[in-house]
Parts: C-alpha cells; sequence; structure tokens
C-alpha cells in the first residue's frame, strides 16, 4: 500500500513477484496497483487496502476501519501494520525527492486517479 500511494516504483518492482511467490492473490494486487474498487476481495485484504488508502490519503483511519483492522489482527498487530507502512511510505518520499527512478524494462506503476 505505502508503495503504491507513493508511486515507489523500485520497491513495488521489486516486491510484487514475491507476493506472488507468497501466495498473495493477483487480483489482491491488481486492486492495489490500478487503484480499484476493493468488490470481490475477502475481508482482511480489503481492511488492508482500506487502512492505507485512508491512511495515506484522508490521513486520518476512521473508527470503523480501525475497528476492524484491531479485530482481524489484534491493537498489536494493526499499529505493527501502520509501522511498516510508514516505513515504506518515507522510502517512497526519499525516492520522490531524489526523482528515482524504474530500472530500464521494469514498468511504472499507473497514476494514482
Amino acid at each position: 500500500m505505502a508503495c503504491r500511494e507513493t508511486s515507489y516504483n523500485l520497491e513495488w518492482n521489486g516486491h510484487e513477484p514475491s507476493a506472488v511467490k507468497a501466495g498473495i492473490d493477483a487480483k489482491v494486487i491488481d486492486v492495489v496497483r490500478n487503484n480499484r474498487p476493493l468488490d470481490g476481495l475477502n475481508e482482511k485484504d480489503a481492511t488492508v487496502i482500506r487502512f492505507g488508502r485512508q491512511l495515506f490519503r484522508d490521513k486520518k483511519v476512521d473508527s470503523a476501519t480501525f475497528a476492524k483492522a484491531a479485530e482481524v489482527w489484534g491493537k498489536r498487530g494493526t499499529m505493527d501494520m501502520v509501522a511498516v507502512m510508514n516505513t515504506y511510505a518515507v522510502s517512497g518520499y526519499f525516492a520522490i525527492a531524489v526523482d528515482e527512478r524504474s530500472p530500464e524494462g521494469k514498468p511504472e506503476l499507473p497514476p494514482l486517479k
């Protein structure tokens, strides 16, 4: 989510194959990559994506989304998710600052709409 929200192509391209190998559903990757609606995703995947979108876009996670995340992963697990997302977001902002580009032959993330 953080790589998508900061358009951090280098990190996205590095992690997408690992996500596929780890068994992340291709539909989930497509929803995140292309900013698609959460329709048809399981509850856990939809919660992570909704949480990340609210965190980065709205700069506020609503109470219902936080409660759902805490129900699924516990408060500690939810805060761990925030820490991981923020670590990648910081890296993404560094990439923005230095105008980092994807390596030749690697795709760019589409602009967020």
